[in-house]
């Protein structure tokens, strides 16, 4: 055997072993942040969120001429400020720029962390130190991977905004100790003892359960993955001070409060200590905005059972015109609301959860009829909403909300149980509505009888705006309603604003087809969203912001009447500007045990 032979094979067997030695990649962030955090920021990669930005049609937009114009109609300024230098990843800026800011973006190569320490933060406030010159609060954390760029961000946080600097918000520098560099990853804390904190995770010292293991971390992770920014707010240790608080003394409880009520009787009632995270996320590309939200709860208690969602029925959607600008339909149990709300009454005080039963019970014998049972009750479960545009007549000008309805209606559906009395309960009620200044006529449009709310009259001390919309406003009464209603076929049909637009929903109720659903626009938009959703909607956003945003500019007093609308001309290349950007949004809301999610999508267009 040769001499060199064991010097031959240890080199080939370190050849081989070598990536195995090499230093270790920065630990997920998410892996060192505690599980109690109160509250974290995350982003995801903040060097290719920065690049991702530069191609955003939002951000580019900020060349297109007409959004110039109404940046600076609005905003006064004689000249249109540029972007910050920060904001967009530019390899010539960021290599040529001097400000320490800016070099410390460079240097980050990953994941960023902000964290919120809530008890720390307030104990901090109550103090009298305040925080020394470019120094986090007490009880903020940051946490950022700089894995290869140790030395310059070491020297940057040690030298910048030295005696040489002339602006000192340029400056860098940390006081000592409250920064430190472990394992590739920046700790930055408003104190040496939380920067110690961080420190000794990172290496492993301490061995808090992390975020990454966390309930509400793992529900975020499981329904908004590869997310370029999320927030997660941990509620359990924020309803625990809260009930710390309250359990504290007497100072909660409320005055002139015959019932005895207390602020903890109505954080359990509502069911506030049942919530156990709170979280959104963000997701850019050049083609869509894409959002995500939920909350986290151990039982279904307090609001939780109020907000009553259910699933739509598979493959079923209350027909919507296609004229519709937006749509919306939703699955809601109305009896196990009504329910819930007695019961939260109840366990706020059970005097006053007794008082409500009673008056509602003298109500019905007085009136003959069961408001608790027949109101709720009438209900089937299915809901829609649709909203529809209409051009202002000439010269109209945007003074009052009965104003409004003229450039947009709304019209809702509710799906009714065949054996209802909801017609009856409406009449019951109607002497009470007389009793508050209301009244209730009827008008035929195409051969539909609608019940027409006309609401009390405005009091003779109305505002000069008042006085003057009622002057000046050519809204057609005729045409356009406060609220309207119908109940036919099994459906309560009512909505505001033109008549024609609820004579249209009905329309729709009469005929086999999909309705708006089966637009193949809307089909492809909505394929998106989860399948089980208890809500969905559907927005042609384009359109909205074509109509809404030239006509209102339009219709608002000009400048020289002391208003800030802009010209018909600038306000319409405004209007065309913003409709080519976002052309259009879904939605959606869906639950599971123990969360409730939402879900929606915004599409890019071109500036």
């Amino acid at each position: 055997m040769s001499r060199h032979a064991p010097r031959t094979a240890f080199l080939a067997l370190f050849t081989i072993f070598l990536p195995f030695l090499a230093i270790p990649a920065p630990p997920a962030l998410e892996d060192v942040i505690p599980a109690d955090t109160v509250m974290v920021i995350l982003v995801d990669n903040l060097p290719g969120l920065r690049a991702e930005l530069n191609d955003l049609p939002l951000m580019r937009a900020w060349e297109d001429p007409a959004i110039q114009a109404a940046i600076l109609h609005f905003s006064g300024l004689e000249e249109l400020p540029d972007l910050p230098e920060w904001l967009l990843a530019d390899e010539e800026s960021d290599t040529g720029s001097d400000d320490p800011h800016v070099q410390l973006l460079k240097s980050l190569t990953g994941q960023v962390a902000i964290m919120l320490d809530l008890a720390a933060l307030m104990a901090a406030s109550s103090g009298d130190s305040p925080a020394e010159d470019h120094q986090l609060p007490t009880g903020i954390s940051l946490l950022a991977q700089i894995e290869g760029h140790e030395q310059e961000v070491a020297a940057l946080l040690s030298t910048a905004g030295g005696e040489d600097v002339e602006d000192d918000a340029a400056a860098m520098i940390l006081p000592e100790g409250t920064w430190k560099i472990a394992r590739g990853v920046l700790a930055i804390s408003g104190t040496p003892e939380g920067a110690d904190a961080l420190a000794a995770a990172l290496d492993g010292v301490t061995k808090a359960a992390p975020l990454s293991g966390g309930a509400g971390f793992q529900t975020m992770r499981r329904h908004a993955a590869n997310s370029d920014i999320e927030l997660l707010v941990n509620l359990e240790p924020l309803m625990g001070m809260a009930q710390e608080a309250l359990n504290s003394g007497t100072e909660y409880a409320f005055s002139d409060n015959p019932l005895g009520v207390t602020a903890q009787d109505v954080l359990r009632g509502l069911g506030l200590d049942v919530f156990r995270s709170l979280w959104f996320s963000l997701r850019l590309s050049p083609e869509a905005t894409e959002t995500t939200a939920g909350i986290t709860f151990s039982e279904e208690r307090g609001l939780i059972r109020l907000a009553a969602f259910q699933a739509l029925p598979a493959g079923r959607r209350l027909p919507l015109p296609k004229g519709a600008v937006d749509a919306t339909t939703y699955g809601f149990d109305f009896s196990a609301s009504w329910k819930a709300m007695k019961e939260i009454t109840t366990d706020i005080s059970p005097v006053m959860g007794a008082a409500m039963e009673a008056q509602i019970a003298q109500m019905s014998a007085q009136l003959g009829i069961d408001l608790g049972k027949e109101i709720p009750g009438a209900f089937a479960g299915q809901f829609a909403s649709a909203s529809f545009l209409h051009p202002l007549p000439p010269g109209v000008k945007i003074l009052t909300p009965e104003d409004f309805t003229q450039m947009l209606s709304q019209v809702w559906v509710a799906e009714l149980n065949p054996e209802n009395r909801l017609e009856e309960a409406i009449a019951a009620l109607t002497p009470i509505l007389a009793a508050m200044g209301m009244t209730i006529s009827t008008r035929t449009v195409d051969g539909h009888v609608l019940q027409i709310l006309t609401p009390a009259a405005v009091d003779d001390t109305a505002s000069a705006v008042e006085e003057a919309a009622s002057t000046t406003s050519s809204r057609d009464d005729q045409a356009t309603v406060t609220a309207a209603w119908i109940i036919r076929d099994g459906y309560l049909v009512g909505g505001n604003g033109h008549l024609e637009d609820l004579v249209a929903v009905l329309t729709g109720l009469d005929d086999d087809g999909p309705g708006i659903w089966g637009v193949k626009k809307v089909r492809k938009s909505l394929g998106s969203l989860p399948e089980d959703a208890f809500a969905i909607q559907y927005q042609d956003t384009g359109l909205l912001m074509k109509s809404m945003v030239g006509q209102l500019l339009k219709a608002l007093p000009a400048d020289e009447d002391g208003g800030s609308g802009m010209g018909p001309d600038e306000a319409e290349q405004l209007a065309e500007a913003m409709a080519r950007l976002l052309p259009v949004s879904v939605s959606a809301a869906y639950r599971s045990p123990g969360e409730l999610v939402f879900k929606a999508r915004t599409l890019h267009g071109t500036p």
